[in-house]
């Protein structure tokens, strides 16, 4: 199996994302505020000193955010804030009604 083609992306404060959902002009990643990762937590997870689940805690200096990113051409990625902090497990469904995205999701919500 061969590339045939790519799109690299440089997404400030993007340091991990779970799940994703295609649309037909974008993938769609959310940025996540529960999950932090540096390069020596990513090298212990590697190494199976440790997993994935220490790093997932609430940080209230991340953004939650759907990062939208084209699938074609030289367009910029479309960010979108959240409205309240939170999770997303996994993507249930996705799809464009009009210039509307429609997203249904299961999704862990910060506790107060």
């Amino acid at each position: 199996m061969s590339l045939y083609r790519g799109q690299i992306y440089d997404i400030e404060g993007l340091t991990y994302f779970h799940d994703f959902a295609l649309l037909e002009d974008f993938y769609v990643i959310q940025k996540s505020p529960f999950v932090t990762m540096s390069l020596k937590e990513a090298a212990n997870i590697l190494s199976g000193k440790t997993g994935p689940e220490y790093n997932m805690k609430y940080n209230s200096n991340l953004p939650c955010q759907f990062i939208f990113l084209p699938k074609e051409g030289p367009a910029k990625p479309i960010i979108v804030n959240c409205p309240f902090p939170f999770h997303m497990y996994h993507f249930g469904t996705c799809y464009q009604d009009g210039d509307h995205v429609v997203l249904t999701t299961t999704a862990l919500k910060r506790r107060v």
